[in-house]
């Protein structure tokens, strides 16, 4: 008897990101009562700022939000927008609070949005039967649900799921420092070598200190300038190294600006695997008789969102009435933070033939229950810690009676920053 096999390809969507502020999410329908509890999310997503003062909200030809002035989106940072009194009515009283409240009354399904400047539409997003989308229009979401973006390629179905809301406002991702300059009067005594400045470069963030932004794969360079000086005179000076935590390296003498007073510059390389947050260097100075001085400067280490699957396509081979076999997609998180996932896919198509989504199952590895895939994507809470890999099992079941056809469809896969 000749076999009939079913071949289905599964293609692995990759994130395109195009130049502009994006609408990032909106959440038209709160539970129970619209009044106070919507929002708007934007997103900058390029590297430098972005001045948004006076662009506004347009739905369906009527002016929503209009933005006050001097509001500037910093490289890759949020911007929430929420109905009057949001902070006291807002649905979990974890979100942030909002970075603009103002009255509004969005529609909580068959509607769209345009961000605008002027006469000029920055983004658009609609949702349900609406004549306002960028290509075809994303789901309608139910209550308590809201619109995320999970794409850039200009057609909102794709670029966006129904999913649980997770607001973020222009304080996402950052710490607030704030900075006294305090002005110093010294009087040296003794011929103790001193340090007198300390530079660091690259600073990767406008944000007060110093911030790196690890290199994916390699180590960062670091590159550190010391002035230093010693009361007899700057030939008096041995030496001067900067440490970070095992590592220390000697600077090397680059000029001398007075007679007591000489600049040292070197590169130190800071690991793409340092954790997130503060870090210490030590800057040392040695002079000719073994006298030192050392002085501490802080630099903040940023999050690097940056994860590898082992496939791009995976193809099952099944009989009809039965389950091919499991193939494993494996997730590796090659950033410095925990990460999670979202995972939905769509329905097998073969001209007007068509599968359901649930035909493809996944589970976890050293899990023994399996799952059906969705078109709304499904959170998986698996704080995935940098360096670490996880397994996802998945098969496919092709029904009884199914023709002899090849099927193809989507899996996206979302990471997030746990």
């Amino acid at each position: 008897m000749t076999k009939k096999y079913l071949y289905l390809f599964l293609f692995l969507i990759s994130l395109v990101s195009v130049d502009a502020v994006l609408i990032n999410e909106i959440y038209p329908n709160p539970i129970g009562s619209e009044t106070y509890g919507e929002f708007i999310e934007l997103y900058n997503p390029n590297n430098y700022s972005v001045d948004i003062s006076n662009w506004f909200i347009e739905d369906h030809n009527s002016i929503e939000v209009i933005i006050p002035d001097n509001t500037i989106m910093l490289s890759e940072s949020y911007y929430l927008i929420s109905d009057t009194n949001f902070s006291l009515n807002k649905d979990d009283a974890s979100w942030p609070d909002s970075d603009l409240e103002d009255s509004m009354s969005l529609l909580g399904t068959d509607s769209g949005l345009m961000l605008k400047n002027g006469s000029l539409i920055i983004d658009l997003v609609g949702y349900g039967n609406t004549n306002i989308s960028l290509g075809t229009p994303a789901p309608n979401p139910s209550e308590g649900l809201s619109v995320q973006r999970i794409n850039n390629t200009g057609d909102n179905f794709n670029d966006f799921i129904i999913g649980i809301p997770n607001p973020l406002n222009s304080l996402t991702g950052t710490e607030v420092e704030l900075t006294h300059d305090i002005e110093l009067n010294i009087n040296i005594n003794n011929s103790n070598p001193e340090i007198l400045l300390i530079t660091l470069s690259p600073d990767d963030s406008p944000e007060n200190g110093y911030q790196l932004i690890p290199e994916y794969g390699q180590d960062k360079e670091l590159t550190i300038t010391a002035q230093v000086g010693d009361n007899n005179s700057y030939i008096d000076i041995a030496g001067v190294s900067v440490t970070l935590y095992d590592q220390t390296i000697d600077l090397n003498f680059s000029q001398g600006i007075d007679n007591l007073t000489a600049e040292y510059n070197g590169t130190l390389l800071v690991p793409s695997s340092l954790s997130v947050g503060a870090h210490n260097l030590t800057i040392r100075v040695t002079d000719q008789e073994g006298l030192q001085s050392e002085q501490n400067i802080t630099f903040e280490m940023l999050g690097l969102l940056h994860t590898s699957i082992n496939t791009n396509q995976l193809d099952f081979q099944v009989n009809p009435g039965d389950f091919s076999p499991e193939q494993d997609l494996i997730i590796t998180n090659q950033g410095n933070i925990d990460v999670n996932f979202k995972i939905s896919g769509t329905d097998l198509i073969n001209e007007s033939f068509i599968l359901p989504v649930n035909s493809i199952n996944f589970k976890f590895l050293g899990f023994t229950d399996w799952l059906e895939m969705g078109y709304n994507s499904l959170f998986i809470n698996s704080n995935l810690v940098s360096g670490l890999s996880q397994t996802i099992k998945l098969r496919f079941f092709a029904p009884a009676g199914t023709e002899k056809r090849n099927f193809e469809g989507n899996i996206t896969l979302v990471t997030l920053a746990a």
